[in-house]
């Protein structure tokens, strides 16, 4: 998995930092000793959260060095592996190597967590940390929602959705006929199955940007929540709302028959429905 180790800081930031609670127990639960994996034998929590920082602060900086926005420079699956975040299982990012809610959500809340949690006096081994990391955070903030954005004119969303309704023969309106505008939502991942560019399964994983960042760039957060709300909103297949509740994805403007072949209602990364699976503490 890569997406947990970027959890841990920001964990430690919302308990040690802005916990009430947490704060008195910051230096017991720092000094605590690993037990669980013989390979920390000796380490405290501190070791380890440093470890964690550290290893997320150099796997972040080529994206966020000046000119290194690129899509290589993105977090990728680990090589051999099919699976690495919440949707872990074969078809779950639709064979993607760069999952979407990893790198425009937990790396930037990962970094700003790592930047506060420096300016509190951790991490006194980095002491730049408070602002290299910021400024680390601001570049991923702004800069990976672009590669995952899929925007479909009318009229191929209602031929793609209408095309789907018929072949998953669910037995129900397309609805097309309520699509009037562009369809625009965030790809699962990129480089998917069938060398698609951007596995064009529209989801729910922008809730973990909703609720782990705070962005400052205005035209570009208005359009996600937008999108957002427009999304969550449409009955599926057109958007991910049903009459009894939320679905996780839907695999209706794929393109592709594989989409809606692996993205089905007996899969809890597919249309399954919000709040019965791993996404939906969010």
């Amino acid at each position: 998995m890569i997406d947990t180790d970027f959890f841990l800081p920001v964990v430690l930031e919302r308990y040690l930092v802005q916990s009430s609670v947490g704060q008195p127990r910051t230096a017991d639960f720092l000094a605590t000793q690993a037990t669980v994996d013989p390979d920390n034998a000796g380490l405290t929590y501190t070791d380890l959260a440093r470890i964690s920082a550290e290893k997320i602060m150099n796997i972040s900086a080529p994206f966020a060095a000046a000119g290194g926005q690129t899509k290589d420079n993105l977090i990728h699956l680990k090589d051999g592996q099919v699976v690495g975040e919440w949707r872990d299982s074969t078809y779950g990012i639709g064979g993607g190597r760069i999952p979407y809610d990893v790198n425009t959500a937990l790396v930037p809340a990962a970094l700003r967590a790592i930047a506060v949690l420096s300016a509190s006096g951790f991490f006194p081994e980095h002491p730049d940390w408070n602002t290299t990391a910021a400024a680390s955070a601001q570049v991923w903030e702004d800069s990976p929602l672009s590669f995952f954005e899929v925007t479909l004119p009318v009229d191929e969303a209602k031929r793609l959705v209408t095309d789907y309704t018929s072949t998953a023969g669910l037995g129900f309106p397309s609805n097309a006929d309520n699509l009037t505008s562009d369809v625009v939502y965030h790809g699962l991942a990129l480089d998917g199955n069938n060398d698609q560019p951007i596995v064009k399964v529209m989801n729910t994983d922008d809730c973990f940007r909703h609720f782990l960042l705070n962005t400052t760039d205005q035209k570009q957060l208005t359009a996600f929540v937008n999108q957002t709300a427009n999304n969550i909103l449409a009955a599926y297949p057109v958007g991910l709302s049903t009459p009894v509740g939320m679905i996780v994805a839907n695999p209706a403007y794929g393109g592709d028959p594989v989409y809606a072949a692996n993205f089905t209602n007996n899969a809890y990364h597919g249309v399954y429905l919000n709040g019965s699976s791993a996404v939906d503490s969010c």
